[in-house]
């Protein structure tokens, strides 16, 4: 019997397949024949996992954060196509900003499956202002610069994801960071005004804040110890789950300098079993396996599925909106090298100055 082998990120969703194998993976197992295998590292060691798979035929489907990494991949020869037609029928349902991340220079490379942008939560009977659905990062510092600093905000500068965190912020400032060649601005200036924008923000959150990272946030907002926090719609089932105090009173609202990537599933350029593993890429992105994943996570990638249960999820239509909406970073294969360039600037420039 073939084994495929995933190397999946440390992530709610990813954490769905293996919790609820026995209804989600067993059946494709049984269908094709095979055994799956999933693997889940956490993403401050996933990157460096991800590089070794490359070079090795342990993995035959790897996950990719969409744009961010994919026209490198696909340059580098890691990743194989999925779908030589240009179109594929089976994403129809899927929401159209996603789609088109899947494909790189009209092929497809990737199948969907979870969704994280900027998307902010909120206390609505702590929160003396009343937040629309899509709000700037200047609207809240304005907001929370009329208040007596009390770490009413939670905010992250962990160097794993330390640009993304500050990309709102970039964007709130009108500063482009990264160009269309993939190259970094090396603009002090505008370094120094993200900086101190960031710093006005971290004054009203605890100090510390560079060990912060998903879990900590989740945490802060579960148990009422904030009134607001930014966090990924990857990570709102979490945070909305069991352990959340008084879950009604949460409120939600897409940041207007959002930005989005949708973590794929990938086929390993170096796999012995493409076909199989194509076919696995299919089935354990389909719409009934999208909505219990969605569910957990915070957010599916199909329409059908935002619909269906948006009820039951009262943040559903405020995440596929800020995932239609978002502006993506430039595709270029530059992007990861730039990103780590600008993290170290950014890591150096916030820990020099006490944060």
């Amino acid at each position: 019997m073939e084994t495929i082998r995933i190397l999946g990120v440390g992530d709610p969703a990813v954490y769905t397949y293996q919790e609820k194998k026995d209804t989600l993976i067993r059946p494709i197992e049984k269908e094709l024949g095979i055994h799956i295998d999933i693997d889940i590292y956490s993403f401050a060691d996933y990157y460096g996992k991800l590089m070794d798979a490359f070079k090795e035929e342990e993995y035959d489907i790897v996950m990719v954060a969409g744009h961010l990494w994919l026209p490198f991949f696909v340059e580098e020869g890691y990743l194989s196509p999925v779908q030589q037609e240009e179109k594929n029928n089976s994403l129809e349902d899927v929401l159209l900003a996603i789609q088109r991340e899947m494909y790189y220079q009209g092929r497809q490379y990737l199948y969907p499956s979870f969704c994280d942008g900027h998307i902010l939560v909120y206390r609505k009977n702590r929160v003396q202002k009343e937040f629309k659905e899509s709000i700037s990062i200047l609207e809240i510092i304005d907001y929370l610069e009329r208040q007596e600093a009390n770490n009413q905000f939670a905010l992250k500068a962990h160097p794993s994801e330390l640009f993304l965190d500050t990309l709102p912020y970039f964007r709130a400032l009108n500063i482009q960071p990264i160009n269309e060649l993939g190259m970094v601005t090396e603009d002090e200036e505008k370094i120094s005004r993200l900086v101190d924008l960031y710093q006005k923000a971290m004054k009203y959150s605890e100090t510390k804040v560079r060990t912060f990272g998903n879990d900590e946030i989740c945490e802060k907002l579960q148990s009422d110890k904030v009134d607001m926090a930014v966090t990924w719609g990857g990570q709102l089932g979490a945070v909305m789950n069991g352990s959340c105090i008084n879950p009604h009173q949460m409120g939600f609202a897409a940041l207007k300098e959002s930005w989005n990537v949708t973590w794929s599933f990938g086929l390993n350029a170096k796999s012995q079993h493409k076909e199989i593993a194509i076919e696995v890429m299919k089935k354990i992105t389909q719409k009934e396996i999208d909505k219990q994943v969605g569910r957990k996570c915070g957010n599916p990638t199909r329409k059908s599925n935002f619909i269906e249960d948006q009820e039951n999820y009262p943040w559903y239509p405020i995440v596929e909106k800020m995932i239609e909406e978002a502006k993506p970073l430039p595709s270029t294969k530059d992007l990861p090298q730039a990103i780590s360039t600008l993290t170290s600037v950014l890591e150096n420039r916030l820990h020099s100055e006490g944060v």
